[in-house]
């Protein structure tokens, strides 16, 4: 009798021992998976944060320089210097023949970029040239809002400053005038022919125009948003979530998040809930928005409140140049939903087998030889299942890194030709020089250029233009010259292209240029405004150098003769080939 008892006992102790082991190996795989699941959410906001903030820089970069074009221009710097005589008149100049020609001048500008406005501020802060006429004369909006911004520009700097609320009413889309738009600035200064700052330009740039729609693009899942906020903590783009903010009174029903919502902490979700009694500019910033603020670039995947009171994980850095911070964002319910079902079926196993074991041991000290085979039967479903998880977990993990890579082919990609972008170009460039001194092999450069192409996106408009953009990179790839490893076809910006070709010879690099050329004209795309004689239709200007071994080369100084080459061969008459002798 003893010893059936201490053979029972003896039964129960390792069936007791083994689920104890079995829930403590699950446990830690759990903590393990779950630590996966959120380094993986944290690898795929930050390759999204960055994406989105290199795409706002390099926008933010093209419209200075489009600001600092006009600002440059000899007829303009001509036209605003008559216009600060006529201002230091005693007599009013809203009629005045600089003022008519400083609009007219810049009219065709603002439509062509789709802009609100725009303002020539004097030295003395004080609006000399509007689109509105009652914007003239008085202090400048940008000086009152951001003055250590403005300042720079009287130094000779050209600088883009966040979101400002309109002064004057604008006419939206729907045709009516609102009042206290959000507007972005980018301000140039007006030189004169010695140097010295008489002037700023400054642009007024619709936000969601552009600016927004960029920060739009960076939303994964559901539930993921990327947005802007200034050192305030105000939002400076739209909101993801305007209909729910709309619902609980956050924001008016008749306005946006944008400029209207402060990063703070609600302290509870209020996204379907009634708002709080306690003011929400009276609460604390959310835990993004305090790290941000004080110039931290960082990360949580713990999970913290968002300015909905819902708990998110996100990435954020604070862009000391522009003046703002940026965040990409997601609902830790959405990022972690995979494992919390991973995690409840588990449990629910691990109970379930808990259950059926206690049934088993009573069985067991029944009928000994019937429960040992019941007991083995439940832990090979055991494993089974777990097993089963883990691939399904797997699976989860692979197509997360297939995502990863997609935004790493997104990031060094050019959208409209699929060619590869200028980041990707630099990167490409400088490896083949270093490879190119290690072999002892020469490289060469092909700097093209599509002829005319502006008159071609003027007569034909810019939706033809990216299309015969698209058409002659498909028509270059197609002359198969990029054979090598180290080859590489990029969009080098606008209408220019870059063959870099890896252990090619002057005459080949020469030859291949020809037949670039030459599979262009023969397509014979339409172009009735070319300004190349008898010819009407789509034709290349290539500048072409080759460095021996890359002794001494730079890709800067590689890029400067390919560029050489390229503008005598534009200056001979385009249509032509040119190569590069130092």
């Amino acid at each position: 009798m003893f010893s059936k008892l201490f053979k029972q006992g003896q039964t129960v102790i390792f069936s007791l021992s083994f689920l104890l082991i079995v829930a403590i190996m699950s446990w830690n795989a759990l903590l393990l998976i779950e630590r996966k699941t959120r380094e993986s959410v944290r690898g795929a906001l930050q390759t999204v944060l960055m994406t989105t903030h290199e795409s706002m820089l390099l926008w933010v970069e093209h419209r200075k320089n489009d600001v600092l074009h006009v600002a440059s221009d000899t007829e303009f710097k001509r036209l605003t210097k008559q216009l600060l005589l006529d201002s230091e008149q005693d007599t009013p100049f809203l009629h005045s023949e600089s003022l008519r020609d400083i609009r007219t001048f810049l009219g065709p500008i603002l439509k062509e970029h789709n802009d609100r406005g725009y303002s020539i501020i004097s030295p003395a802060m004080i609006n000399i040239a509007s689109q509105w006429d009652v914007k003239i004369g008085v202090t400048n909006l940008i000086y009152m809002q951001r003055k250590e911004r403005i300042k720079v520009v009287f130094k000779g700097d050209v600088t883009f400053i966040p979101t400002i609320r309109s002064g004057v009413p604008i006419k939206t889309k729907s045709g009516q005038f609102q009042e206290n738009l959000p507007t972005f600035f980018v301000v140039a200064p007006i030189k004169d022919d010695s140097g010295q700052v008489i002037a700023a330009l400054a642009f007024h740039i619709d936000p969601t125009q552009h600016f927004s729609k960029i920060v739009q693009l960076g939303r994964l899942g559901k539930t993921g948003e990327t947005y802007i906020f200034d050192k305030e903590g105000i939002m400076l783009t739209e909101s993801r979530f305007d209909h729910h903010l709309k619902l609980v009174n956050l924001i008016q029903a008749d306005s946006k998040g944008i400029l209207s919502i402060r990063i703070s902490d609600p302290g509870e979700n209020i996204s379907e809930g009634p708002l709080l009694q306690a003011p929400l500019k009276d609460r604390p910033l959310t835990v993004m928005a305090r790290s941000a603020l004080q110039g931290f670039s960082d990360y949580n995947i713990e999970g913290y409140r968002d300015y909905r009171g819902v708990k998110v994980f996100g990435v954020w850095l604070w862009d000391q140049s522009l003046g703002f911070g940026v965040t990409s964002e997601i609902d830790e319910e959405e990022a972690l939903r995979l494992f919390n079902q991973t995690r409840n079926l588990i449990v629910a196993v691990i109970l379930a087998t808990v259950f059926l074991s206690f049934i088993l041991i009573s069985l067991l000290m029944r009928f000994q030889i019937l429960s040992e085979k019941r007991l083995k039967t439940a832990y090979n479903e055991l494993d089974f299942m777990v097993q089963k998880r883990t691939k399904s977990l797997n699976v989860a993990k692979e197509k997360l890194v297939t995502a990863n890579r997609q935004l790493e082919v997104q990031a060094t990609t050019d959208s409209l030709t699929g060619l590869a972008n200028r980041r990707q170009f630099d990167q490409h460039l400088s490896d083949e020089i270093r490879r190119s001194r290690r072999e002892k092999k020469a490289l060469s450069l092909l700097m093209i250029d599509i002829d005319c192409f502006k008159n071609y996106n003027d007569f034909y408009g810019h939706q033809a233009g990216d299309h015969c953009l698209k058409e002659v990179a498909l028509l270059m790839k197609l002359v198969n010259v990029t054979n090598r490893p180290g080859d590489l076809i990029a969009r080098y910006g606008g209408e220019e292209f870059c063959f870099i070709l890896s252990g090619v010879s002057k005459e080949h690099a020469v030859r291949f240029a020809e037949q670039i050329c030459e599979q262009v004209r023969s397509e014979k795309i339409e172009h009735k405004e070319s300004k190349i004689k008898n010819c009407q239709w789509i034709t290349l200007s290539i500048g072409v150098t080759t460095a021996l071994n890359c002794e001494g080369i730079t890709a800067r100084r590689l890029i400067s003769h390919a560029d050489q080459a390229l503008y005598k061969a534009k200056s001979n008459g385009r249509d032509r080939i040119f190569f590069y002798e130092p």
